[in-house]
Formats: C-alpha cells, sequence, structure tokens
C-alpha cells in the first residue's frame, strides 16, 4: 500500500503521521522538538526518529511521499543540504516548508484564509488569490509576541522591575517564584538563561491560574497578548490585499488561542471591530492532515 507521511516539527515536539492516498490517517509518531533553529542536528535527529516510527508501524507500506513543515526551515542556511540529506536517506519523493504552511493547509483545508498560531512561539501565515504572506515567525530573540514563551518573559520581567524598585511581591510573582521552587527575584536568573524557551514558556499556565483569580498583572498580560496576535493577523489581512466587503476566513491555532479564553476574547474582539465579515474557525486539526492536502496538489491521488 501506499502511504504519505507528513510531518510537523515545532519548537516543542515533532508529529509524523501517516496516510494511505485516499487521506485516511493510518498512523501518528511523537518525538522531541524539531525546529532547526534552537538545534539542528537534534532537530533532525528528533524528525527521523518520528518518521522511522511511522514506517515501523506499518508493515507491507510504500511511502511515496515524505512532506514535512519544519519550523525554522526558511531561516535556515543548510536548506539545501537538509532536503537532500532527507531525499538521499529515505528515497523517496520530499517536500520540506516552513511548519505554518501545512497548518494554514490543514486548518482551511486547502482553501485560501488566515491561519494565526500562538504555542510556544507565534506566527501568521495567509493565502488569497494566490498571494502567500506572512507575518511574525522571526523567532524568540526577535519575535514571538502574544507567544507562551512571550506570555512567560512579560511575567518575568514584571517581577524584575517589582525587585528592582524593592517593593513588595506581588501574587503573580510569589505564585511563579513557588512554581520554580524558589524565595527571590534575583535566584530565577539561572532558570531563564539555562532554560530552553519551551521550558520558560510551561510557566504560563501558572500565570492563567493567576488571571482566574483576578490577578491584574496577569490578566493584563494575557490580554496584550491577545492583542499582539491580532495585530499580527491584521498585518497579514493588509499584505494580502483583500478588499473590505470580502469574506475571510481566519483559524486560529496553538494552546495559547486556543486554550485561554483571555487572550482569544481579546484576538476577536479586535479583529471583529477592524474587519468587517469575518469567520474564526476553531477546529483543532493535525497539521500533517496540511501535508496530505500539500501533497495531493503535487498528484499523490488514489489514481496515481
Amino acid at each position: 500500500m501506499k502511504i504519505i507521511i507528513g510531518v510537523d516539527a515545532g519548537g516543542t515536539k515533532t508529529e509524523a503521521a501517516a496516510y494511505d492516498l485516499d487521506g485516511n490517517l493510518l498512523h501518528t509518531s511523537i518525538s522531541g522538538f524539531g525546529n532547526v533553529l534552537i538545534h539542528e542536528e537534534r532537530a533532525l535527529h528528533h524528525i527521523m526518529e518520528a518518521v522511522d516510527a511511522c514506517q515501523s508501524a506499518l508493515s507491507k507500506t510504500e511511502c511515496v511521499h515524505l512532506y514535512m513543515g519544519i519550523a525554522g526551515y526558511e531561516s535556515s542556511l543548510n536548506q539545501q543540504l537538509i532536503l537532500q540529506y532527507f531525499k538521499n536517506y529515505y528515497k523517496t519523493k520530499v517536500d520540506i516548508v516552513q511548519d505554518s504552511i501545512i497548518a494554514h493547509a490543514a486548518s482551511l483545508k486547502g482553501q485560501d484564509g488566515i491561519l494565526t498560531i500562538a504555542g510556544t512561539g507565534s506566527v501568521c501565515f495567509g493565502v488569497h488569490d494566490g498571494l502567500q504572506k506572512m507575518t511574525g515567525g522571526f523567532g524568540h530573540l526577535l519575535g514571538d509576541e502574544g507567544s507562551g514563551y512571550w506570555i512567560a518573559i512579560q511575567a518575568l520581567k514584571a517581577m524584575i522591575k517589582e525587585e528592582d524598585r524593592g517593593v513588595a511581591y506581588s501574587s503573580l510573582t510569589r505564585t511563579v517564584l513557588k512554581e520554580l521552587g524558589q524565595t527571590s527575584v534575583q535566584d530565577m536568573k539561572d532558570f531563564v538563561y539555562a532554560s530552553p524557551k519551551a521550558d520558560i514558556a510551561r510557566l504560563v499556565p501558572v500565570i492563567v491560574k493567576e488571571a482566574e483569580i483576578g490577578g491584574e498583572k496577569a490578566l493584563q498580560i494575557l490580554r496584550e497578548a491577545g492583542e499582539e496576535l491580532a495585530e499580527l493577523t491584521w498585518n497579514a489581512y493588509k499584505k494580502l490585499q483583500y478588499k473590505e466587503e470580502e469574506k475571510v476566513a481566519i483559524a486560529i491555532k496553538g494552546s495559547i488561542l486556543v486554550n485561554i479564553p483571555f487572550v482569544q476574547e481579546k484576538f476577536t474582539e479586535i479583529l471583529r471591530q477592524r474587519i468587517q465579515n469575518v469567520q474564526f474557525i476553531t477546529e483543532d486539526i493535525s497539521s500533517t492532515a496540511g501535508c496530505y492536502y500539500l501533497a495531493k496538489l503535487k498528484g499523490e491521488t488514489p489514481s496515481n
């Protein structure tokens, strides 16, 4: 049986999924982060680990197309080397694109529209009348506004201001320090500078809980995240040259936008004010499904 393997390689985990040529999901495998900008060698190892696990689980199958969305790929200096490496190893057709492209194809089922992703990082990708435009996606040092990492850093910066001003620690500061097993803001520097961004982003649930009990600073940070993500989306909308009366489908993906009401409500509120005819899509679909849609466009169909 011929199969297509789709790979979603992000900043936290890598998911590989095998589909038959009719689009039926056959198997999924999970491995570690796949963002090549974090650590290229380890990321490629995780990707191969997930793909190999998929193939091992399915006997008597032939992978005719390996379609991958890899975070950081568009910024890598080794794009051609990475592509050729996978082609040589797997001996099949290989395509690699930015992970936001496969997520867009999955959430919008290959149709025009805008996808905004906010998980550990953030990015927005849109397609309209043949135009493809991206906003954000510059990584945690230059961007990632509204992401889990960004939210955690805003909280940590607020804690630093309290420390420098010599004021009593707020409830948010005390809660974060307790989560880290520390007693002083001074002590958290080792955690911040020694931890990968995914570990820093894991502070987000603590911040959300603080907002849920009325913590003003936590609530402010989460609403600002919604504002940042709305601005990212608005910029993509303008670059895509939509006409004012056109209907716009905006899909959202990632734990920050999908699972945190404070962020999502501010995000949708701002965009409803700015865009006349907007439809929000919140259905959670694996980005690997986008690999199937995109491979299908390249000719991997049942008739082949």
